[in-house]
């Protein structure tokens, strides 16, 4: 049985028995048993592995194979009894013991290294943050802060909006008739620009409970009605207790701003109301500082090549044992979203909601005739396919304008390297993840639901995480996307504005200029010059 469980551990590690460290052998359990679990062991043969496990780890080290620390274990012996009940606190202690690190020592990158191994063996980044911050809240709610010097406590900031459900009921009313108002297809006295999607409608009720949440919690305001919320003074003194206290960027105020004079201006209940202290308050907030976000999203930053390989590698991770449909469908399920992102980066919020079936049932994807009349260009590939047999059915997606962010209509045909793989998983694999009513979105979550902003934003970001080794997040799929295409395709920011969909160029030229510099015109005019000298050679001979 020592003998067979070697040969799972090798095959666990990708390695052969002896280039195995007793380092590795002492933490590869929690990746041993879900190697043995995704191969369909039985629960007690799982666990009679793992006892072996144990059993090689104590000869080894009665053999001397280990190299004991004693310095390390003693300084940890001091604070271990401390962390008994803290979730996966022991998991982290071992790591810190294997590479030999004192508390004092042990620091945020010590503690982020552990959770990337523990991401890259099977482990969900939500079970890794969930572990980190149990840690970091004992250490510092058992007064062992001296101990972990080199460790930040990185609290959560506490949240202060009030429930819509417990607002006062005159309040609560105006603020259903006001996302009524804006919301509606037609609505008394507003432009048909402002109409909100039902996403935008939600940030503005939410960001209308935050500012109640903040007027409750100072003790000179008190709010009855939407008139009191919406005032100059609570107004004002909500953006600078957010700038001042929650450290809020401008970039995040700036749009919240936006709504509220939208309300002001054009909201019947608020005419003859003076708004123009607002765009005042709007000029008064300092532009944020480029270096850090840009230092903060670099420290994410995955080359698209990279990513563009791991829809693969997550195929080839399931096919290694395909026994468990339900496992290879979500494997599937994954590939092709990150499939999708690489390919079409479209907003999280169009992935998420976007269905199938017919397009005259209101279905974003559809297999059907392309009408000759649609003003849509086609592929060449379709159009040949097209000359040959006009009735040819084609996958397409199209969404209307209450369904974009930009308030467009959005019609293209799938590109043919998605097709395979979209009619694999529609018609083999996401059956088998459906668990009652089907919601259509070509997308489930594990239960066959369809997927909230948070599940799906965990899921990409703990593929990547995994198969990357940085959490890469479904918007920044977009501009990682817009850089490759644009250092491959110089200047062609009308074609990006399209696959991104913005409705003004200015918008992509804004976001994405800036990724280009004086050195990137110094690196065209040398192509170019190099260009037209061996233009001039060839014509010569």
């Amino acid at each position: 049985m020592l003998q067979s469980t070697t040969v799972h551990i090798s095959n666990c590690l990708n390695k052969p028995p002896s280039d195995i460290t007793f380092e590795e052998l002492a933490v590869v359990k929690s990746r041993l048993k879900n190697f043995l679990r995704d191969r369909r062991y039985k629960r007690n043969t799982v666990r009679t592995y793992l006892n072996f496990l144990r059993l090689l780890v104590t000869k080894a080290k009665d053999l001397g194979w280990s190299q004991p620390c004693p310095e390390v274990e003693d300084a940890w012996q001091k604070v271990l009894p401390t962390f008994s009940k803290v979730p996966g606190a022991r998991v982290v202690i071992r790591f810190a013991l294997q590479k030999r690190i004192t508390p004092s020592q042990f620091s945020d990158e010590v503690l982020d290294g552990w959770g990337r191994e523990s991401v890259t063996q099977g482990r969900t980044i939500y079970h890794v943050n969930h572990t980190k911050s149990s840690f970091r809240k004992h250490v510092f709610n058992s007064g062992l802060d001296k101990e972990f010097p080199r460790l930040s406590l990185r609290l959560e900031k506490p949240k202060y909006g009030i429930p819509f459900s417990e607002l006062p009921d005159q309040l609560r009313t105006e603020i259903g008739d006001l996302i009524k108002w804006k919301t509606d297809a037609f609505s008394v006295g507003r432009p048909a620009k402002l109409k909100h999607r039902l996403v935008t409608a939600k940030a503005l009720k939410e960001l209308l409970c935050r500012i109640c949440g903040y007027a409750r919690n100072d003790k000179d305001h008190e709010i009855a009605c939407l008139t009191d919320l919406m005032s100059r003074n609570i107004i004002e003194g909500f953006v600078g207790w957010c700038i001042n206290e929650r450290k809020v960027k401008s970039k995040t105020l700036t749009p919240q701003l936006g709504m509220i004079g939208s309300v002001l201006k054009t909201y019947p209940p608020f005419e003859g109301h003076c708004c123009d202290w607002l765009p005042k308050l709007v000029s008064q907030l300092e532009p944020d500082q480029e270096a850090p976000a840009k230092e903060r999203k670099d420290s994410k930053w995955v080359d698209y090549d990279e990513l563009a390989q791991i829809p693969d590698k997550i195929r080839r991770d399931a096919e290694k044992d395909s026994s468990d449909l339900k496992r290879i469908s979500l494997a599937v399920r994954n590939q092709l979203i990150l499939k999708w992102l690489t390919t079409l980066p479209w907003r999280k919020q169009n992935l998420i909601t976007f269905r199938f079936g017919k397009r005259a049932d209101g279905a974003n994807l559809f297999k059907e005739e392309i009408s000759a009349s649609a003003p849509m260009r086609k592929p060449k590939w379709v159009e040949d396919v097209i000359r040959a047999n006009p009735n040819e059915e084609i996958w397409q997606f199209y969404f209307r304008p209450e369904e974009t962010k930009t308030g467009q209509s959005v019609h293209g045909v799938v590109p043919k390297q998605l097709v395979p793989l979209l009619e694999e998983y529609l018609e083999r694999f996401r059956p088998a993840l459906i668990n009652g009513d089907d919601p259509q979105t070509v997308f489930v979550n594990e239960e066959g639901r369809r997927f909230s902003s948070g599940t799906f934003v965990y899921l990409v970001r703990n593929l990547t995480l995994r198969y990357a080794a940085k959490a890469v997040n479904p918007h920044l799929f977009r501009d990682i996307f817009a850089v490759k295409w644009l250092r491959e395709h110089p200047k062609d920011y009308l074609t990006l504005s399209k696959i991104l969909w913005h409705r003004d160029l200015k918008t992509t030229i804004q976001t994405y200029g800036q990724n280009f510099d004086e050195s990137d015109g110094a690196v065209a005019v040398d192509e170019w010059l190099e260009e037209r000298s061996l233009t001039k050679k060839e014509t010569k001979h």
